[in-house]
């Protein structure tokens, strides 16, 4: 076994840093890369914003550089009175979490995270209750331990496979 050395970093001088801090302060944060469906989902709430907005009368970029928490609200308001289709909770707190996206993508930075633990408050409370917004969930079929046990119970004790070469309890 050999152990191989890591190769020594370059040094760089204290201008250097400062060089590259000043380039970090210039450059705008870096976009994420979202999966296909995120891009589609973002692609149907930005679409929804826009109608919204034509709705009301502004420009949609001014308007989302300008939100605050009541727009969002009003947004997610109209949003289910237009759309009466939506009748789970789960969906209007993914809309929440899809415009946030949307909202970081377009401003470079995120919505203040007060005004969104207000606007989580007003889904959970005011929305589910005003628009009766279905809370529940469906069952996800998973193994649990029990299921794990009962398969390998069968699988040593009831099973009566014998394998060629196989000797069972000292016979030839």
């Amino acid at each position: 076994m050999t152990i191989q050395r890591l190769k020594q970093r370059a040094q760089h001088s204290p201008d250097y840093y400062q060089k590259r801090r000043q380039d970090h302060v210039e450059d705008v944060a870096p976009k994420k890369n979202h999966a296909p469906k995120t891009k589609e989902n973002m692609s149907v709430v930005t679409n929804r914003w826009i109608h919204f907005c034509q709705f009301l009368g502004v420009n949609e970029y001014e308007h989302l550089e300008k939100a605050e928490k009541e727009d969002i609200m009003t947004f997610l308001d109209w949003t289910l009175d237009t759309f009466p289709k939506i009748r789970k909770r789960s969906t209007v707190l993914e809309y929440k979490q899809v415009f946030f996206m949307i909202y970081r993508k377009s401003m470079n930075y995120d919505f203040d995270r007060e005004a969104a633990s207000e606007i989580h408050d007003y889904i959970m409370g005011h929305l589910t209750i005003s628009y009766a917004l279905d809370t529940t969930t469906n069952e996800k079929p998973v193994l649990n331990v029990d299921d794990v046990y009962l398969i390998l119970h069968h699988h040593w004790v009831h099973d009566g496979s014998r394998f060629p070469g196989e000797h069972c309890h000292g016979e030839p």
